[in-house]
């Protein structure tokens, strides 16, 4: 089955009635380290194929970047197309629709569902009250990329997998339709769902040639819609404004939001980049290709100093934070607002050289190939 796109509003779960047991096998659930990577793995395992989340990241060319300002800044780590690089490049049948107008958007996953196919939702994480001692999260959370898969509806109750929770996740079935359907700013979910599609026949393409593909995407960061390694480039420039954006009183709470957002919430740099390190070395080991094996050795040496810097930009964030919150005093926070920002600029310089240098030493390393 191909890819199939149909973009429009949506209605209530409601119009879809009090649907009766449906389920998936969830007996293969693990828990990921990204939402999305981590939703695909479960999709694909449940439905007979064999999936590692860090190949997902590899033959999707995850790593990429996107920032967006704000009174908490969003420090995006992937690409925008990860998951149609990913099926395209591995030839795993997949299909993803946005319900139209005014269709129900349940009737598609519930078919799925009924079929014994896990459907991935794409969800404002905020309305996941299993994420917040369950409530709804706080408005600075409101995310609509968060991915996670539908495995059992019955009657008014979901249950589905989310990234770091090795089990089924239960949810009412009225919270997952407002989590769906939310309006946010950022990155609204449209209601947006996707499956793989069970193909006992299929036979992944030779894995020698996947990597050297893989890596080839890697270094055109031009496909990318918006160009992350022009946004990139202006990074450190974006920063030195940090003060301009994000209201003084909030300044250590978003410093402390762009740092988790790099090391823990999953859309973050250092996330992405220890995904597709650990892809590379696993490749390394596995494969016998000589010529493969001499641009992995050096490809993986300049991924992890990547890795590296993105992990000294969070810490760079969390002792900002720190720094801002031990300021008493107008004068003293103005000093410190201004020494932060400059602080984080120079922190980020390194990050973008780390990237410009993984690009060239991949571009070089596949002239060998």
């Amino acid at each position: 089955m191909g890819v199939f796109k149909v973009f429009g509003a949506s209605t209530s779960w409601k119009a879809a009635g009090t649907p009766g047991l449906l389920e998936a096998d969830a007996s293969r659930i693990r828990a990921g380290g990204h939402c999305e990577s981590s939703a695909m793995v479960n999709a694909l395992l449940a439905c007979g194929y064999e999936a590692h989340e860090d190949e997902i990241i590899g033959y999707g060319a995850a790593p990429a970047f996107t920032f967006q300002e704000g009174s908490f800044p969003f420090i995006g780590g992937r690409s925008l197309d990860m998951r149609e690089r990913y099926f395209e490049l591995t030839g795993i049948p997949w299909g993803m629709r946005v319900p139209q107008g005014g269709e129900d958007i349940w009737a598609g996953p519930l078919e799925l569902l009924g079929r014994g196919v896990p459907v991935m939702l794409r969800v404002d994480m905020r309305y996941l009250p299993y994420l917040y001692g369950g409530k709804i999260g706080p408005a600075y959370m409101s995310f609509g990329w968060h991915v996670i898969t539908l495995f059992k509806v019955d009657g008014d109750r979901a249950w589905v997998s989310d990234t770091g929770h090795g089990g089924l996740m239960e949810i009412r079935l009225r919270d997952l339709d407002r989590a769906r359907r939310s309006k946010t700013k950022a990155w609204p979910p449209r209601a947006e769902y996707s499956w793989a599609e069970p193909s006992p026949g299929y036979r992944r393409p030779g894995r020698d040639e996947l990597v050297a593909m893989a890596l080839g995407l890697r270094v055109d960061p031009g496909s990318v819609t918006g160009s992350w390694a022009a946004a990139l480039g202006r990074f450190p420039e974006d920063l030195a404004r940090l003060i301009e954006y994000v209201p003084t009183y909030l300044l250590g709470p978003a410093l402390s939001y762009m740092s988790d957002s790099i090391e823990r919430n999953g859309t973050g740099g250092a996330a992405f980049r220890t995904l597709y390190l650990l892809w590379l070395r696993r490749e390394r080991e596995r494969t016998a290709d000589a010529a493969l094996q001499a641009a992995l050795d050096e490809v993986i040496p300049a991924a992890a100093e990547s890795e590296k810097a993105w992990h000294g930009l969070a810490a760079r964030f969390s002792a900002a934070a720190e720094a801002v919150s031990s300021k008493a005093g107008p004068a003293g926070m103005k000093d410190a607002r201004t020494a932060v920002a400059a602080d984080c600029a120079r922190a980020a310089e390194a990050v973008v050289s780390a990237e410009r240098a993984w690009a060239r030493r991949t571009a070089e390393a596949l002239e060998g190939l």
